[in-house]
């Protein structure tokens, strides 16, 4: 579906699968409904217009490579009830700039970052640092915002050392 620009997936959708939108590259908005719950394999892949995407409270599983080269991304805002990032999720999303991970999030997978090179701002909200590894993130160069008084573990918990730590 090359040429699908929008679309507004209904309430009765409570999951979006496996490839569901896979190369819908001219895909530039699109809205999730509170009713979907999980975002399967590969689903939005290679959607390299999306410049955002609202991904509802409701989600608590995003699979794997769900939102890989999706180029047109800037930011994106995990939503609370995730507690494990997939592998490649977000790899190769070489515009992104910004993410927030919420405090619910306990591991974050191999590569789930994976090229994501402009990455400049990372807010994550756990009190206790997800668990990583040293190749979650393509670029340490970016800031880390973490809970007030968490400087201090993230300063000494694994591959999180490496960015540059601000309490916020």
């Amino acid at each position: 579906c090359t040429s699908l620009t929008n679309i507004k997936i209904p309430n009765s959708v409570t999951s979006i699968e496996n490839h569901a939108f896979f190369y819908c590259t001219s895909l530039a908005n699109i809205t999730i409904p509170n009713s979907v719950t999980s975002i399967k394999y590969n689903a939005f892949y290679n959607c390299s217009s999306l410049t955002s995407i609202e991904i509802p409270n409701s989600v608590t599983s995003i699979g794997y490579g769900a939102f890989s080269y999706c180029t047109g991304l800037t930011s994106i805002v995990i939503p609370n009830g995730v507690t494990v990032i997939r592998m490649h999720t977000f790899a190769y999303c070489e515009n992104l700039t910004s993410i927030e991970i919420p405090n619910s999030v306990t591991d974050i997978e191999f590569s789930v970052f994976d090229e994501c090179r402009n990455l400049t701002e990372i807010t994550c909200l756990a009190t206790t640092p997800p668990t990583i590894d040293y190749y979650t993130f393509s670029n340490y160069d970016a800031d880390l915002y973490v809970p007030a008084g968490c400087k201090s573990v993230y300063e000494t918990t694994g591959y999180w050392k490496n960015f540059n730590i601000i309490e916020d």
